[in-house]
């Protein structure tokens, strides 16, 4: 992953961040964009289940929106949606298709006001269910998703926003065998990294959670944090000193 890794040079950035359990897919995004624990935002189902709503409280798009800034989402699954009210969405894109697709197609039609972009990859968590995790087939999807990421890099180049835009890449989940959602270690470390503005580029002494991303993108936003947020700016991550951390959820 060449993109990713000339990213970090640059990045404030761990590989030993932490996700919440259960440890799938609608559960993770909804603590990593909520902010909160599960037991706060009530999501306990992992299909796309329109009957069940949304995900409960305030999340970082309901923030953003609240403030007039321009949301925009583009996921590669579709029960994503129900991870925030579609109110709180100016542009919402489901594409079921492959990460280089997803790229493409955000591309084609790039936002051109946006202040919160989400972009979802999928295939490499379908690689690993397919083939099992770090195995040849789902390397080769990363390298992909790598791709579709040096893409979208590119077009922020070329249009001269990069400088000004907070970049963050992390993950919703890990994997062992076919299989994630359990307590394991291998479930339950992700990545993550956050490059742009004011980024400080080093690896984190601080111990991040999920739903510090959330909050940390709030922070970059001048939004103002819930204070039923579980999740807290990684402030060192800016230069600053660390005022708290959150802990994982139980």
């Amino acid at each position: 992953m060449p993109n990713l890794l000339g990213l970090m040079q640059t990045s404030a950035r761990t590989l030993n961040a932490k996700t919440v359990y259960p440890s799938v897919t609608l559960i993770a995004h909804a603590s990593m964009l909520g902010g909160v624990c599960p037991s706060k935002h009530g999501v306990d189902w992992n299909d796309y289940l329109p009957e069940k709503g949304y995900a409960l409280g305030t999340d970082l798009f309901d923030l953003a929106h609240a403030a007039g800034l321009q949301t925009v989402m583009y996921v590669g699954k579709e029960k994503l949606i129900q991870l925030t009210e579609p109110s709180s969405v100016d542009i919402y894109r489901f594409i079921n298709d492959r990460d280089l697709v997803i790229a493409d197609r955000l591309i084609a039609d790039f936002p051109q006001d946006f202040n919160l972009l989400f972009v979802h990859f999928p295939l490499v968590d379908g690689m690993g269910h397919r083939y099992g995790w770090m195995s040849p087939q789902q390397l080769n999807v990363a390298y992909r998703a790598d791709e579709a990421l040096g893409m979208i890099l590119a077009e922020l180049d070329a249009r001269g926003i990069r400088d000004e835009t907070l970049i963050m890449v992390t993950a919703d989940h890990g994997g062992h065998d076919t299989l994630h959602g359990s307590r394991l270690r291998e479930d339950m470390t992700i990545p993550w990294i956050a490059s742009g503005p004011g980024i400080q580029p080093k690896v984190l002494t601080t111990q991040v959670n999920t739903m510090d991303t959330a909050a940390t993108a709030a922070f970059a936003l001048g939004l103002s944090i819930p204070p039923e947020w579980d999740g807290v700016p990684i402030y060192e991550a800016f230069g600053l000193p660390v005022e708290r951390q959150s802990a994982p959820c139980e």
